[in-house]
């Protein structure tokens, strides 16, 4: 709705790139809802171990789009992770 489209923009304003990104376990609750569509937004500073996790989710169920906002880390990351999953990835300035 128009009203849950300002409430995210105002939310995701408030959010700042600080590194030491683990989302592992928010990637696996939101998969196990089985939506036909997941965004994921984060500035893709990931640790290699769990680079390497994400990379391994591959799904035909769900369409995984990806958004980086900071610096350059993690972005080659979230482009393969949209690719195999039929997203798209896109940088956020």
């Amino acid at each position: 709705t128009p009203e849950n489209k300002q409430r995210f923009a105002q939310w995701v304003a408030t959010m700042k790139a600080d590194r030491e990104t683990d989302p592992r376990r928010a990637l696996a609750i939101a998969l196990r809802m089985r939506p036909d569509v997941l965004y994921f937004l984060t500035d893709g500073s990931f640790d290699r171990p769990i680079e390497r996790e994400i990379l391994r989710v591959a799904q035909k169920q769900t369409t995984i789009h990806t958004f980086a906002f900071g610096d350059d880390a993690g972005r080659d990351a979230l482009r393969s992770l949209a690719k195999a999953n039929g997203g798209k990835f896109l940088v956020i300035p």
